[in-house]
């Protein structure tokens, strides 16, 4: 059986033929370009058939690790949580009992100050503009207005929707 690439380039042929014998289906190279479209039509069936097969397929399979990936995070997400619950616990009775330092025979557990710069308590009415950055932000939903409306927007074209496979089962 023919490959789709194969299949397509068949009824390429045949538009090509067509077109250079003005659409006359009588002419022999015409003919023989039906008698082997006829053919493919079968095979391109058949062959969009098992596309789609293995479209499904993999769709399904996609959605089942997804769903899978998305219940392993949620997991992950517990574990992280029980874990700083712990952490929190354990230095509020390190802190508690004025402990820096804990040795265990498995573990040596530190009251360590965190790196990095110092937090800051921020009162944002009273801190002066020069701290501040201004954002520029592009607004399509404003531009799809204007052009709905009519108006000429420069530097914006309006680009064709690009297609896409709708396979129903």
């Amino acid at each position: 059986m023919a490959t789709l690439i194969e299949l397509t380039d068949t009824f390429a042929r045949l538009d090509s033929i067509l077109e250079l014998h003005g659409g006359d289906t009588t002419h022999p190279e015409v003919e023989s370009a039906l008698t082997e479209w006829e053919k493919t039509t079968t095979d391109l069936t058949t062959k969009a058939e098992n596309y789609a097969g293995l479209i499904d397929f993999y769709d399904r399979r996609s959605k089942t690790r997804s769903d899978a990936a998305a219940d392993i995070k949620a997991a992950a997400s517990v574990d992280k949580n029980k874990s700083q619950g712990l952490k929190d616990r354990l230095k509020l009775a390190l802190e508690s009992l004025g402990k820096k330092k804990l040795e265990g025979p498995r573990y040596s557990i530190t009251l360590a100050k965190n790196g990095g710069r110092a937090p800051l308590d921020i009162d944002e009415s009273r801190v002066p503009q020069k701290f501040y950055r201004v954002e520029l932000v592009l607004d399509k939903q404003a531009i799809h207005d204007a052009i709905a409306a009519g108006e000429d927007v420069p530097g914006v074209t309006v680009s064709e929707r690009d297609t896409h496979i709708r396979i129903k089962g």
